[in-house]
């Protein structure tokens, strides 16, 4: 580890990079030196036919697990000054109204391609490309919702999020995405920069829209880590 480390107090930042096949645990410099470094297969997602989900509590713990094993990599807590997200898109990752998750669907599902196909070519269809410069595939949160709905699988009051979203809340207690994932995933309308909400209306969810989480730019600070975080994290 170079020394840099640890004359570096208070500039360093921790990411993570949530995939599909593996979950990445970082520490940069100010200059992009990477100082550390994590990687662990996401047991998290278990596929079966054209079912994909994700085990929202423990991608927790692989993070939590990543955590641990680049701090012990002789990097100081205190040389931490930001944490960055990313992860993959799409899918669907629900939490209940106060926080608690629910469960996920990854962008692989493909529940949902009997809706996509229905909406496509069909009114619905154009106007969610016209808003959202977006065509439409199983694995967008739109159709995948429908699909939820059609069996009877949307628990009441439900709150949407993306994969890294879930790791936001549970450091920060926020409920944010930013632009570029909920852009990617067909819902953000692309002559407001908000959400697409008659689009979304449209397609049957109005109800939805104060419920999503807040939009920001992908370099915004959105949060602090909480106090419960930090006894689970050492952060």
């Amino acid at each position: 580890m170079p020394d840099s480390v640890n004359s570096s107090v208070g500039s360093l930042a921790l990411t993570f990079d949530i995939g599909l096949s593996a979950v990445k645990t970082a520490v940069f410099s100010p200059e992009g030196t990477l100082l550390a470094l994590h990687e662990a297969r996401n047991d998290a997602v278990v596929s079966r036919g054209p079912c994909s989900g994700m085990d929202l509590a423990r991608l927790w713990d692989l993070v939590r697990e990543g955590i641990e094993n680049v701090l012990a990599q002789d990097v100081p807590v205190a040389s931490i000054a930001g944490i960055g997200l990313s992860g993959t898109g799409n899918g669907v990752y629900l939490v209940s109204s106060e926080g608690e998750d629910l469960f996920g669907i990854t962008s692989m599902d493909r529940q949902a391609e009997a809706v996509a196909e229905e909406w496509g070519g069909t009114a619905l269809g154009d106007r969610l490309l016209k808003d959202t410069a977006n065509h439409i595939w199983a694995g967008q949160p739109l159709p995948l919702l429908t699909h939820l709905r059609q069996e009877g699988r949307l628990p009441a009051g439900f709150r949407l999020l993306f994969c890294k979203d879930w790791l936001r809340l549970r450091l920060t207690g926020e409920f944010a995405t930013d632009r570029s994932d909920a852009s990617a995933a067909g819902m953000v309308d692309i002559h407001t920069g908000g959400w697409a909400e008659e689009a979304i209306s449209s397609a049957g969810f109005g109800e939805l829209i104060p419920r999503l989480p807040e939009l920001v730019d992908s370099n915004d600070k959105t949060g602090c880590i909480t106090e419960e975080a930090s006894r689970e994290t050492g952060l």
